[in-house]
């Protein structure tokens, strides 16, 4: 229990600088919500332009994220497969923690997948039962890959 926990927590402080300014941004919105409501509750101009200038900002920087996530969506998908192969090569050799299992388990049974390229990849004519259409979300958490 204790080792599934500081796994767990490894993923956790992994998540803290985006988690943070994520929290952040979003106080900062709804303050700025607020001021919007009480401008136009109060009919004070002021207000209302200020709400007016913070929503064109994040507008704009909105679009700005998702240019820049179009123009990067060749690396982003590349990371993304890398990290994939990296976790399923994990747990195919048996050096895969609690957690990978348990987030093979979970990505075979979401996206209805076997490995990186089907069955084959686990070799043998083995498989984890997560390949299975049998197999129920509540299987996913395990200490090893059950392979049938």
């Amino acid at each position: 229990s204790s080792g599934i926990n500081a796994e767990y927590g490894k993923y956790n402080s992994d998540i803290t600088p985006i988690a943070v300014p994520l929290i952040v941004v979003g106080a900062i919105l709804v303050l700025v919500g607020l001021v919007g409501c009480c401008g136009a509750i109060s009919g004070k101009h002021g207000l209302l332009n200020i709400y007016i200038i913070v929503v064109v900002i994040v507008i704009v920087v909105e679009i700005a994220v998702c240019i820049y996530c179009v123009i990067k969506k060749n690396d982003i998908r590349d990371m993304s497969v890398e990290g994939g192969k990296e976790l399923m090569d994990n747990a195919k050799s048996g050096n895969a923690t609690e957690a990978q299992i348990t987030s093979v388990n979970s990505i075979q049974y979401i996206l209805e997948c076997c490995g990186t390229s089907g069955k084959d990849f686990w070799g043998n004519g083995e498989y984890p039962n997560s390949c299975c259409s049998t197999y129920t979300y509540e299987e996913a958490t395990g200490k090893q890959l059950v392979m049938v």
